[in-house]
C-alpha cells in the first residue's frame, strides 16, 4: 500500500454559540472575514 503526505494546513474553525444554543452567524461571519 503506498502513503501519501498531507500537504498545505488544516485550519480548525469552531462555531461560536449565543447563550441559547443557536448558532451566532454575526461571530461566525467575523471570524471567517
Amino acid at each position: 500500500m503506498e502513503t501519501s503526505r498531507l500537504r498545505g494546513m488544516g485550519v480548525a474553525l469552531t462555531t461560536p454559540f449565543k447563550s441559547d444554543e443557536s448558532i451566532d452567524y454575526d461571530a461566525l461571519d467575523f471570524h471567517i472575514d
